[in-house]
């Protein structure tokens, strides 16, 4: 729900609302039903928060990094969900606030689509993205989920094999503890 779905309310009445627990205030002139937002999952409020987020900025912000692999539905190894994620065309440094964080990107049209209404980066542009902003492995995860759901193919994704064996590698090096007391250091030998 939005200020444009609200607007025969006062800025009183709609503090009344969000006091009362009938709105939950999701960012400026953004509210979503309460009952709705209580009966959500982590991801459902999630992507509540990417949906008013997008609903703030230009038609050219699109989703992208955790954000646009949440709306895409792939599957990524520790997301960060406490900020929401989007990419803008331009160079220098983006606008980032306590709740979203603004990439400038260089991209063509083909880096971008639409999901349910979303304008998103595509799924292997996202698996790029993740791999700027977080570890080889968390980009991994969402390459392998979007082949997985045939949301793109190995041609578009040239590293994939390479980063299979990566993987592997990594995991020797990263996961050896057996406890969490454990020192992973201990597994290097093994």
């Amino acid at each position: 729900m939005t200020l444009r779905d609200i607007d025969d309310h006062t800025d009183d009445e709609l503090r009344g609302m969000v006091r009362r627990g009938e709105l939950v205030r999701l960012g400026r002139g953004c509210y979503v039903d309460g009952d709705r937002w209580r009966a959500a999952d982590v991801d459902e409020r999630y992507l509540l928060r990417v949906r008013a987020a997008l609903s703030r900025r230009s038609s050219i912000a699109v989703a992208s990094h955790h954000s646009a692999a949440a709306v895409l539905g792939l599957a990524t190894l520790h997301p960060d969900r406490s900020r929401v994620h989007v990419s803008v065309e331009g160079r220098g440094g983006g606008k980032s606030t306590s709740s979203c964080v603004e990439h400038r990107v260089s991209s063509t049209d083909a880096d971008r689509t639409s999901v349910d209404g979303l304008r998103v980066t595509t799924p292997a542009r996202t698996a790029l993205d993740l791999s700027c902003v977080g570890s080889p492995v968390q980009a991994l995860c969402a390459v392998e989920s979007a082949l997985r759901l045939g949301r793109t193919s190995r041609r578009r994704c040239p590293g994939w094999a390479a980063g299979t064996v990566s993987l592997a590698h990594a995991r020797r090096y990263t996961w050896p503890a057996h406890s969490p007391r454990a020192s992973a250091s201990r597994g290097v030998g093994r």
